[in-house]
């Protein structure tokens, strides 16, 4: 991500389709899914870790590799035509977006109907994880309340500026980069 974002704008130009040149100003974001971003250089784990990222959560942002490993079966489209790589990739994606309206037919089957035969709305699966999602938030805004009490306001203001700051332009100093100061004790 890091070294594909930096001529994304060069790259646009060139894109075939009439409204590619904009789409470089609605990325909301540009990080790099967490299982690879530990290959990549301390300056990028910093810069596109999801960690940082304002609604991210504890997502990973694998979905597009995992679909991917998914369409490597089937032969190699890599030595083919422009023709044939347009109909096998149209295959294989339309056989996985086949699989996933499946399954989700299956997960809601399975939400609704212990739903409807129990009459309990907190029966369900659904239901369960956000119950558990708020009480969970609940207390991790509680902590991090009593965290912010032993602070000086000065000093979560300074934190707050920096961090918003951030988040608007990336070319901003990273409050999260700690600098290393050499070697350690350990």
């Amino acid at each position: 991500m890091c070294q594909w974002s930096v001529n994304l704008q060069n790259r646009l130009e060139d894109f075939p389709h009439k409204y590619a040149e904009r789409l470089d100003h609605q990325i909301v974001a540009r990080v790099v899914p967490k299982f690879h971003l530990a290959a990549h250089k301390e300056q990028c784990r910093i810069d596109f870790s999801l960690n940082y990222e304002p609604g991210v959560g504890r997502s990973d942002m694998e979905g597009p590799e995992r679909t991917w490993f998914g369409l490597q079966g089937g032969g190699s489209t890599k030595d083919q035509g422009p023709g044939y790589w347009s109909d096998a990739m149209d295959d294989k994606f339309g056989h996985w977006n086949w699989s996933k309206l499946v399954r989700l037919g299956r997960f809601i089957l399975f939400s609704f109907s212990r739903t409807i035969t129990q009459s309990l709305p907190s029966g369900t699966l659904l239901v369960r994880k956000y119950t558990n999602a708020l009480t969970q938030s609940t207390g991790h805004t509680d902590e991090f309340t009593a965290l912010c009490i032993d602070i000086p306001k000065d000093t979560l203001d300074l934190w707050t500026t920096r961090i918003l700051s951030w988040e608007r332009d990336r070319n901003q100093p990273n409050p999260y980069f700690n600098p290393s100061s050499g070697t350690s004790d350990s």
